[in-house]
C-alpha cells in the first residue's frame, strides 16, 4: 500500500503504521514509506558524523587563525554532537551503527577539509584513520585543541 498521506500528513501516517503494525494488520502497512523510513537514520548518522568529524578536524589542524573561527567549528562540533547523542538516548542499539559509520565518515570529512584547506592555502597530511575515538567523537566539551 502506498500513501499520499505519507506526504500530506506525516504525523497522521506515522501513527496510522504504527496501529497496524501493532494489530498486526500487514494489509494497512505502507510497506515501501516504512522501508524509506527505517533507512533514514543511517543516512542521517553518516550525515551528522561527517560533520563531527569535519568540525573536529578543522580543529585538529588548527586551520582557523581567529578565536571566531574556533568558536564557530566548536559551536558546530557541540549542535551536531547533541543530535547524535540525542538519537544514542533515544535508540542506544544505534551504537553500533555509528561506530562502523565512523571510517567511511572519516573519509568524508578528510575530503571535505581538504577542499576546504586548499581554498585557504593550507596543506595538511591527515592521518590515513581517524584520530578520534568513539568517545571523543560523541563527548561533550572534547576538542583536539
Amino acid at each position: 500500500m502506498t500513501s499520499n498521506l505519507y506526504d500530506e500528513d506525516y504525523n497522521l501516517w506515522s501513527d496510522q503504521q504504527i496501529a497496524a503494525l501493532k494489530n498486526r494488520d500487514v494489509d494497512a502497512l505502507d510497506w515501501d514509506n516504512l522501508a524509506s523510513d527505517l533507512d533514514y537514520p543511517k543516512y542521517w548518522i553518516d550525515h551528522q558524523l561527517v560533520m563531527v568529524i569535519s568540525s573536529l578536524l578543522e580543529l585538529y589542524g588548527d586551520f582557523n587563525t581567529e578565536d571566531f573561527e574556533k568558536y564557530h567549528w566548536k559551536t558546530f562540533v557541540d549542535t551536531n554532537r547533541l543530535m547524535l547523542n540525542g538519537v544514542l538516548e533515544d535508540w542506544p542499539h544505534y551504537s553500533d551503527k555509528i561506530k562502523s559509520a565512523i571510517p567511511r565518515a572519516y573519509l568524508s570529512a578528510v575530503n571535505l577539509i581538504e577542499r576546504h584547506c586548499k581554498t585557504k592555502g593550507f596543506e595538511f597530511n591527515f592521518p590515513d584513520t581517524c584520530p578520534f575515538s568513539f568517545e571523543q567523537i560523541l563527548e561533550d566539551g572534547w576538542y583536539p585543541v
